[in-house]
């Protein structure tokens, strides 16, 4: 734990993940931004609301991008089915 300069409360030495906008996703992935939210909303992407604005983790685009990658339509949703789980255990971790 490290203390913040300016009080004495501790702050825990945390790994951050980089977090995206849809924005930033839109243009790595080459979609529109009005796609990506639609994502968001359906649960096709994992992303978290912060003050009301969506954010998508790295690990949950890296998730993504797997899944996409995939050789069949079958092997697409194996990998899809996944990523979702893979991300539950995120969320309960």
């Amino acid at each position: 734990m490290t203390r913040n300069a300016t009080t004495t409360a501790e702050v825990p030495d945390v790994a951050l993940e980089k977090l995206y906008t849809p924005d930033e996703v839109a243009e790595y992935l080459t979609l529109s931004p009005l796609t990506i939210k639609n994502y968001l909303r359906t649960g096709k992407l994992e992303g978290v609301r912060v003050g009301g604005h969506w954010r998508v983790k790295e690990s949950a685009l890296e998730d993504f991008v797997a899944a996409q990658e995939a050789a069949t339509p079958a092997e697409r949703k194996a990998a899809s089915r996944q990523a979702t789980a893979a991300a539950k255990k995120r969320a309960e971790s």
